[in-house]
């Protein structure tokens, strides 16, 4: 059984500026934030899915990062990599909503997948 479950809300202005506001529910109370501002001072500098540890033993994983032209930044199939705000050549971005995928399953052969938007903020 494949659970997904997730809400992405989109507001538009008029000079075409999008902004993602959402708010992501995963199965077994997977939380994955929805900002983060890796800018190096300890806090909040790394991005990925926090698993409750009453989760079942994950079979597979992968967690992938899409800028806005939905062009792939970031992606592992290892629980403890996170994303640290720069592409996969190391490049640092920009700050902007980034999306995520995250899909996998479980030992006990439940699928699961969620999809949001992060917004990256270099303060």
């Amino acid at each position: 059984m494949t659970r997904i479950l997730s809400f992405l809300f989109l507001v538009t202005a008029l000079v075409s500026c999008i902004e993602a506001k959402d708010s992501t529910v995963a199965p077994y109370g997977i939380f994955i934030p929805n900002a983060f501002s890796p800018n190096g001072d300890g806090v909040n500098d790394i991005l990925k899915p926090v698993f409750p540890t009453s989760t079942p033993p994950l079979q597979s994983y992968s967690f992938e990062i899409y800028d806005g032209d939905l062009i792939q930044v970031f992606n592992t199939t290892d629980t403890s990599k996170a994303w640290d705000g720069k592409s996969s050549n190391g490049k640092t971005l920009p700050e902007a909503t980034y999306y995520f995928n995250l899909n996998g399953e479980y030992v006990t052969g439940e699928k699961y997948e969620v999809s949001g938007g992060i917004a990256l903020i270099r303060p």
